[in-house]
């Protein structure tokens, strides 16, 4: 099965247009989300891309969980919806260029 079709069956649901027209609430500044495992949190940012008109800004423990969340959401939505702020550490040789650390 592809990931774009398990998605549809995911985005089916009917709890996620609550989470959705939480996330388009004004007063709704932080929600959290615990006990989201693997993959799942890709289906629901993906969700609440297509189902709201809103910027998500979402805090990783670590860069690896951060690339694989960046990762599925891209595969979902597609490379223009994303964008991976990897750390702000720079180096002065490779000014401008990625951070091999930071990178999937």
């Amino acid at each position: 099965m592809e990931l774009v079709e398990l998605y549809k069956q995911f985005d089916s649901h009917p709890g996620l247009k609550s989470l959705a027209l939480l996330v388009e609430e004004r007063e709704t500044k932080l929600i959290r989300l615990e006990g989201v495992r693997g993959s799942m949190s890709g289906f629901l940012f993906a969700h609440l891309l297509h189902q709201t008109n809103q910027h998500i800004v979402v805090v990783m423990n670590d860069a690896e969980e951060a690339g694989y969340l960046s990762h599925d959401v891209t595969q979902i939505c597609g490379d223009s919806a994303v964008l991976y702020f990897p750390s702000s550490y720079k180096r002065a040789i490779k000014y401008g260029q990625l951070d091999a650390a930071n990178a999937i």
